[in-house]
């Protein structure tokens, strides 16, 4: 029986994307659901726009499914939108690459990535 509403089919491979991980409510949350997947048996993938800062040893998470990208932008400013190709390559590349199935972004300027 199914208890989380449009809980993915085994075999499905997870993209979680925040700008940062850091101390935050998002943040936090982002890693009780990466938690949550790893325990119903999925192993998702992290994609961080900037870096990993904090929350590491908390997540459930082997180190390889985890990548940062070091963009230097963590919200949505001038000079982000002017650079945000070099994000969206990234990311596009980082789907292909792991034949990602399901995206699920954190905070704005993330949603705004995932839509180009």
């Amino acid at each position: 029986m199914n208890l989380v509403a449009n809980t993915p089919l085994p075999g499905a491979k997870l993209l979680i994307v925040i700008p940062t991980l850091d101390y935050g409510g998002a943040e936090v949350h982002t890693t009780h659901q990466i938690n949550y997947w790893v325990q119903q048996g999925f192993t998702p993938y992290l994609l961080v726009l900037n870096q990993i800062k904090a929350l590491q040893d908390v997540l459930m998470l082997p180190a390889q499914y985890r990548t940062e990208l070091n963009w230097p932008y963590s919200n949505i400013q001038t000079s982000s939108i002017i650079f945000i190709r070099n994000a969206v390559k990234e990311i596009s590349l980082h789907i292909n690459k792991h034949q990602i199935t399901h995206v699920i972004a954190h905070l704005p300027i993330t949603h705004y990535l995932l839509r180009w």
